[in-house]
């Protein structure tokens, strides 16, 4: 079965069952047997939504994650919104460049776009839109449980968080749950849209992305 068919991630929870739409996008060459490079999984932050209340329960975490009325969660046409195929969209294409930039730079032929790495959104719930996500105890518990699940699933050996308020919210999760992970690195930067990408040469961001996946990324040769 491929990592990119839904029936993969089920059994986490009952997550993926519910929104096959959110799971991770994994690159052609996320894996690679000659071993250039090891298994990197980006994780953004969230989704929007701005619809009304009668075309989704989003607003209401209960309703979105235990609730009877699935018809009324992700709205049809806005589903292919919610793939994580993010390429195509700034600001995402501007960490994934980085990533292939790591490794032209490095003359490791890529296929470029997203085919090297696996990407997920860590909050399930959209934010409003306002594009604020405010998380409840419900969306920490159901992230969370759905992030240790895409680990299992994945095994990567390096996940960079493309934001600082989701990966804070998965390293209490951790601590809450006295779960460890000693084989896989887990750093963050700040989200791509944040004017911090841009500022102080970086550091905060593309700079200090392009640093974590050079010394991190690339399998030693």
């Amino acid at each position: 079965m491929s990592k990119n068919d839904k029936e993969y991630y089920y059994g986490i929870n009952g997550i993926f069952e519910r929104f096959p739409e959110l799971i991770p996008a994994v690159g052609e060459h996320y894996f690679r047997p000659d071993g250039l490079h090891n298994k990197l999984l980006m994780v953004a932050e969230s989704n929007y939504l701005k619809v009304p209340d009668e075309e989704s329960v989003f607003r209401s975490p209960q309703a979105w994650y235990e609730g009877n009325d699935i018809s009324r969660l992700i709205p049809e046409d806005k589903k292919t919104d919610f793939s994580n195929w993010k390429y195509a969209y700034s600001p995402f294409r501007r960490a994934i460049d980085i990533a292939n930039k790591v490794l032209t730079d490095h003359q490791i032929q890529t296929k470029g776009q997203q085919e090297e790495i696996s990407f997920y959104n860590y909050f399930l719930r959209p934010a409003d839109s306002d594009r604020q996500i405010r998380p409840t105890a419900m969306d920490y518990r159901y992230c969370g449980e759905a992030m240790a699940g895409v680990i299992r699933k994945l095994e990567p050996d390096l996940i960079v968080f493309l934001s600082s308020k989701a990966c804070n919210s998965f390293e209490k999760f951790l601590k809450a749950n006295s779960i460890s992970y000693n084989n896989i690195l887990i750093s963050n930067v700040v989200h791509p849209s944040s004017i911090w990408w841009w500022r102080a040469g970086g550091r905060y961001g593309y700079a200090k992305l392009y640093d974590i996946l050079e010394r991190n990324w690339l399998s030693e040769r």
